[in-house]
């Protein structure tokens, strides 16, 4: 084998580059970011700042994601290199078409620069038609083998409704605990990235032609399951969809390294302009403050007692909810605990609110029918945990109240999209937020705020 060149960046192959000695520093000073450790002081736990990087500096190796990253930055610097090595390409076979649909120009250059790419990531708001580009993908190369991982059994079956409905057969769905997955001979694989991270990489490493990770800003760790999946993985085509990328510098890069950079993007105005979403109307509501309340220093007591407990806050969210189902609209409560959305349940029944709560343990029968009966308006308030705030589209549903409270930007931009798609006369979804007085709440309230803000739904 021939040695390698001290300014050369080998392709190892669809996962990891190797940088020549004299590139280790540049691309060191390209992929690093700021961290922090903690160690035990005299007084106690002490911080201590440092840098860190996402390239291996004993093995010289980094995510071949990154590798467009680095390319810039040496240019940048006016450094010479050169790249040697090759990744597999495919070739399309076929112009992209979905079944039944005529794609919109906007769906037909997102799936043209995937298929141009080959590795990358798609941005698209929720309700923009996301399964739509990932079908038209996966039409142009018929006869390659797919794998599509999301995280929730909600989403995979509602991807496998629409594969089904457009006509893609062959599909093997993975999804519980099982500790022994057996891959079978299907042209498709649809599974949730818990159960696939249980197979062995020996069973997949090389088996699929093309990858599509769903909601890929989960993809944001290299110790993840997404993690371990994807750095194991050799698809010559990997593509993520998500309406929002990680907000920290390591995690954006990990998500880069794992699948690719940024390919194309659908901005949520675009989707505005193209009345394929609608555009959301942020509601904020002022919760009283209680002295007794105030009393509170940790975290966890502040969200128990306040959040979680808080029977006033429950009082408001119960009754803007009841207002909304009177004048016909469907409402969908976002809680980030069981117990908060089971006392929301009861103080419904004491204010004639009739409510059906989506978590965990609701089998993915149930979890379907209440989603179905919701948009059709036979049911017309649903409290959910996590399970319900990403991926799954609702079109008809009229208000989202987020009720947990957080300073997650990604989580605050998220919750709104069961509701963003269009159906006949919306023209609307209301946002019901709240203004909480207590230690942290109010910080928190006030970051989602800047969210509205910046985009111009308050």
């Amino acid at each position: 084998m021939e040695k390698m060149k001290s300014n050369e960046i080998l392709i190892v192959d669809g996962i990891y580059c190797k940088a020549g000695k004299k590139l280790v520093k540049p691309i060191s000073d390209c992929l690093q970011y700021k961290t922090a450790s903690w160690r035990q002081g005299r007084y106690g736990m002490k911080k201590k700042d440092r840098t860190a990087y996402k390239i291996d500096r004993r093995s010289n190796r980094f995510l071949a994601g990154l590798l467009s990253r680095v390319e810039r930055y040496l240019k940048k610097s006016n450094i010479k290199y050169q790249v040697v090595g090759e990744v597999e390409k495919l070739l399309p076979e076929r112009k992209p078409k979905v079944k039944g649909i005529k794609l919109r120009p906007d769906q037909d250059t997102l799936i043209r620069k995937a298929i141009t790419n080959q590795k990358g990531v798609i941005i698209s708001p929720t309700g923009s038609g996301k399964t739509v580009l990932i079908m038209g993908i996966m039409s142009a190369f018929p006869r390659a083998k797919i794998l599509f991982l999301c995280h929730t059994l909600d989403l995979i079956n509602q991807t496998l409704e629409e594969f089904q409905a457009k006509g893609f057969k062959d599909i093997q769905v993975i999804t519980g605990d099982e500790k022994k997955v057996i891959l079978k001979k299907s042209k498709i694989v649809v599974s949730t990235i818990q159960s696939f991270s249980n197979i062995s990489p020996e069973h997949y490493y090389d088996l699929f032609d093309i990858t599509f990770c769903d909601e890929a800003h989960h993809c944001n760790s290299i110790d993840s399951q997404y993690g371990k999946v994807m750095s194991k993985n050799l698809s010559p085509i990997k593509i993520g969809m998500t309406a929002t990328l990680p907000n920290s510098i390591p995690d954006k890069m990990d998500l880069e390294g794992l699948i690719g950079p940024v390919v194309g993007e659908l901005t949520m105005e675009e989707g505005m302009d193209l009345n394929i979403i609608v555009k959301p109307k942020v509601v904020l509501i002022p919760v009283p403050r209680t002295s007794l309340l105030s009393n509170h220093t940790r975290y966890t007591k502040v969200y128990e007692h306040c959040i979680v407990k808080n029977r006033a806050r429950n009082t408001y969210i119960v009754k803007e909810t009841a207002k909304r189902v009177k004048e016909g609209k469907t409402v969908l409560i976002m809680v980030k605990e069981i117990a908060h959305g089971k006392l929301l349940v009861e103080l419904g029944k004491r204010l004639k609110v009739d409510f059906e709560f989506v978590r965990g343990m609701t089998d993915s029968k149930t979890r379907l029918m209440i989603k179905n009966k919701l948009n059709d308006k036979k049911i017309k308030a649903v409290i959910s945990t996590a399970v319900w705030r990403e991926g799954l589209n609702i079109p008809t549903l009229n208000c989202v109240i987020n009720a947990c409270s957080g300073k997650s930007d990604v989580l605050t931009m998220q919750i709104p999209g069961r509701a963003l798609r269009t159906s006949e006369g919306k023209v609307e979804v209301e946002i019901i937020d709240f203004l909480d007085p207590y230690k942290y709440l109010a910080e928190h309230a006030i970051s989602r705020i800047q969210v509205y803000a910046k985009k111009g739904w308050l």
